[in-house]
């Protein structure tokens, strides 16, 4: 690979966020943490975070389930999400992954509670507005990886403009 020269286009992002998203699945139930910590803090996502200088997504994706929840299952590349906000001219590119485990035992995290959640439970809780929209893309281990994207109006996960999940 070569050096380029730095050379951002005039509409385009001031800085693009690289992160990892983790589905894990017991059974049909899938793996949550309630965010303690911004971004997201007061709402359950499937755990993952930021990569790393030096990182790739798998190896941040195995770090974060690690430091997360105390587990290594082997993962699965299931697609990328991007995230724009309007607002603030922010764009998110997350790469997804899921595994399955046969025990349910996790490690407790200081990034927040974590929590098995069915499908009844994933409607009733806070969750981001993405994962239901993303969670049967990734659950089933035969179906196309995932291209997804989703415009905020604001960083409020509450201003969902958009989805697009394919």
């Amino acid at each position: 690979m070569g050096v380029f020269a730095q050379r951002p286009h005039p509409d385009g992002p001031t800085a693009i966020y690289l992160r990892t998203l983790c589905f894990v699945f017991h059974g049909d139930d899938v793996l949550l943490i309630h965010r303690q910590h911004e971004p997201d803090a007061g709402f359950w996502n499937a755990p993952g975070g930021k990569i790393d200088r030096g990182e790739d997504p798998l190896d941040a994706a195995r770090r974060e389930l690690r430091e997360e929840a105390g587990i290594e299952p082997p993962l699965e590349f299931r697609g990328v999400a991007t995230a724009i906000v309007r607002s603030t001219g922010e764009h998110w590119a997350i790469f997804l992954f899921s595994a399955r485990v046969e025990d349910r035992a996790v490690v407790a995290s200081h990034e927040g509670p974590l929590r098995w959640a069915g499908s009844g439970d994933i409607a009733v809780l806070r969750v981001l507005p993405d994962i239901p929209l993303l969670l049967p893309h990734v659950r089933d281990p035969h179906r196309p990886v995932v291209l997804a994207k989703f415009v905020y109006s604001t960083p409020d996960p509450g201003t969902l403009e958009s989805a697009d999940v394919r």
